[in-house]
Formats: C-alpha cells, structure tokens, sequence
C-alpha cells in the first residue's frame, strides 16, 4: 500500500488526435526521477492508436485510460 506521506505525482494526458507524439510523451513520463503515482490518458475516441501505444506501458506504470465520446446532433 502507498504511503499517503510519499510525495507522487498524477500525470494527466489529454490524447486528442495525438497517437504521433503520444508514445514520445509516454516514454518522457517513464524516464522522470520522481515518484509518480498515476498516469491518467484522457482519450478522444479518434482511431489514432492511443488504445494500443497505452497498452505498451501498463507494465512501466498505473495507467488509466479514459475514452471521451463526442456526441453530435443530440436533441
């Protein structure tokens, strides 16, 4: 169990259309020497394979995955 007196950090991405640079961005993430706690990927539903660059690093790091839905011609 983590200790709630460490200091971490949560990293939020926000992945919107961004499957060319996401991996570049994960991988900056993995190399910081501080103690991160959890990585959040807000996601845009887009096919840019953000789904499958994530998945890459669900062994490095607590990843959660978000998956937003744009709605349109909602009454």
């Amino acid at each position: 169990m983590r200790n709630p007196n460490d200091s971490s950090v949560c990293v939020i991405i926000a992945a919107k259309g961004s499957g060319d640079t996401l991996e570049a961005c994960l991988q900056s993430v993995v190399t910081i020497d501080y103690p991160i706690y959890e990585v959040i990927l807000v996601d845009d539903g887009l096919d840019d394979n953000a789904r499958i660059i994530a998945n890459k690093y669900k062994e490095t790091m607590l990843l959660f995955l978000i998956r937003t839905v744009l709605l349109t011609n909602v009454a």
